[in-house]
């Protein structure tokens, strides 16, 4: 009987320690791992994080390269004066000083376009289906008698771009034996030119001119030009050679004007042909008086002001896509 009894008890506490041992380490097996795999998803959370935050800094890098350029646009917000394109009117249609009024400029006065030298020309575009030719008659010098001029007014600005096209005639003929004449550019007031002195009080021009066999320049009229005439200033290309305009093709002009403020030289003028840089100078004065740039001078003749100027034949120069505007 109590060998019975001890095999019984020998029994029952074998049994209570498999019991207990078999416990503890399933709770070890399953806690640790299930502990370390959490740990691991937090771990993967933080990968989640930097992956967050790398894209937020992709996307913040991504708005400021957006806001660069949205900023770079803002920077260059042009905003049209004037402009036209001379489309829309009939083939040979004069062009007069009412034409300009409808065309939404305001012509101050005019010489040659109302003496029936400048028609709206189908033959020749830079764009579109329409210029305005000018005609130079053969023997005609100064205003008066080749070309045409009108100020083009608009409220005054401090600085203002302008662009136009133009077209030299297959035959243009650039003089006599002095061979030159006056091309468009900016003005103010009343625009210093013809030989005047520039007192701070009557304007500037910024006009272009050919020269010698079309070479190209600008003719300025300031207060510090060193002679009784407008002061050349020679247009050049990237290589540093002249421009030198060719007969029969378009050139695209582009001039930008800077006023000087009060009684400083620190105006400035800009000219590209064909979107390339030709001229870029400062250190100007141009008034006194605190006048803005308020005109696109389209002026336009042989001349000069004597008869070997003039044209020995019949030419012309077509004008296109003529916009005045502003960069705010």
């Amino acid at each position: 009987m109590n060998g019975l009894f001890n095999r019984i008890i020998f029994y029952l506490a074998g049994v209570l320690i498999i019991a207990c041992g078999g416990s503890s380490g399933n709770k070890d097996t399953e806690f640790v791992p299930g502990d370390t795999s959490s740990d691991s998803e937090t771990a993967s959370d933080t990968d989640t994080d930097t992956d967050t935050d790398s894209d937020t800094d992709t996307d913040t890098d991504a708005d400021t390269d957006t806001d660069s350029e949205t900023g770079s646009d803002t920077s260059v917000n042009e905003v049209t004066i004037n402009q036209t394109g001379f489309e829309n009117l009939t083939n040979e249609y004069e062009f007069v000083q009412s034409s300009w009024t409808d065309e939404g400029f305001t012509a101050l006065w005019v010489n040659g376009f109302n003496q029936g030298r400048a028609h709206v020309d189908t033959a020749y575009a830079n764009t579109g289906d329409a210029s305005l030719r000018i005609d130079y008659p053969a023997g005609g010098v100064g205003p008066g008698e080749t070309g045409a001029q009108v100020p083009l007014a608009f409220k005054g600005e401090s600085e203002v771009y302008v662009t136009y096209a133009l077209r030299f005639s297959d035959d243009f003929d650039w003089g006599g034996t002095n061979e030159g004449g006056k091309l468009p550019g900016l003005g103010s007031g009343d625009n210093c030119s013809g030989g005047s002195t520039c007192d701070g009080t009557n304007g500037f021009s910024a006009r272009l001119m050919w020269r010698d066999g079309g070479r190209g320049v600008l003719y300025l009229y300031h207060m510090d030009k060193p002679a009784t005439w407008g002061e050349d200033i020679q247009l050049t290309k990237a290589d540093g050679s002249d421009v030198v305009f060719e007969k029969g093709k378009w050139y695209t002009i582009t001039e930008r004007v800077k006023i000087n403020t009060g009684d400083n030289n620190d105006g400035e003028v800009q000219v590209w042909v064909d979107g390339i840089e030709a001229l870029n100078i400062d250190g100007i004065k141009f008034v006194n008086n605190g006048d803005l740039i308020d005109n696109f001078y389209f002026s336009t003749f042989h001349g000069g002001n004597t008869p070997d100027w003039a044209p020995s034949v019949d030419c012309h120069i077509w004008f296109d896509d003529i916009r005045i505007y502003k960069i705010n």
